[in-house]
């Protein structure tokens, strides 16, 4: 996952170079590129399954990055890939030992967008994205060897946003919010990832 992330940062320096003079007559960008700060809201699921509770209240808050390459066809409807990753580190005691955990959640997602572009600064848009998600959780501890956990499965983004434009080149992703179900373990995890950051065009 460490070349994931340089792969993440490689195109994130070379994106505004690549998508700068990518616009055509119609007045839309061929391309965007977003990158920004993400949090996603896990579904931790740790009590059991009960008709009258809520099944967004057991949740757990990780951080971590999007990114997102669309490729426009017209002005109003794309074809957009996503990826992100969130981490969170825990450490407790248990019977007189220290014990970490680092917990990491990666989506590999792609799917159609609608962008409602106007004659505005504000252009907002909508996606439904389909793909996979890794999770791996690494726990050590004092007196253990290190144990690593990971699973891959089916995950979905569906949500949208809004960007701000700045000017020709940049917009402001002022939010983005989404509903991320992922199916590990042969259940469905509830998470909401919410993002923002800047787009380049």
């Amino acid at each position: 996952m460490k070349k994931l992330l340089l792969l993440a940062l490689l195109v994130a320096s070379s994106a505004p170079l690549t998508f700068a003079q990518s616009t055509s007559d119609d007045d839309f960008p061929n391309a965007e590129f977003f990158i920004g700060f993400s949090h996603n809201r896990i579904d931790t699921q740790v009590d059991e399954f009960d008709e009258d509770e809520n099944p967004f209240d057991d949740r757990e808050g990780l951080n971590g990055f999007d990114t997102q390459v669309t490729a426009n066809i017209n002005r109003y409807f794309g074809i957009k890939g996503d990826i992100s990753g969130h981490y969170k580190s825990d450490s407790f005691d248990f019977d007189g030992s220290q014990f970490k955990a680092r917990t990491q959640l990666y989506n590999f997602l792609a799917g159609p967008e609608v962008k409602a572009r106007n004659s505005s600064r504000v252009t907002p848009f909508a996606h439904a994205l389909f793909g996979v998600g890794h999770t791996r959780v690494r726990f050590s501890a004092d007196d253990f060897d290190d144990t690593t956990e990971s699973e891959t499965d089916f995950a979905m983004a569906f949500g949208g946003g809004i960007d701000v434009s700045v000017n020709d080149k940049i917009s402001l992703r002022v939010i983005q919010a989404d509903y991320n179900p992922t199916f590990f373990g042969d259940t469905r995890q509830d998470n909401i990832r919410l993002s923002f950051g800047v787009v380049f065009k």
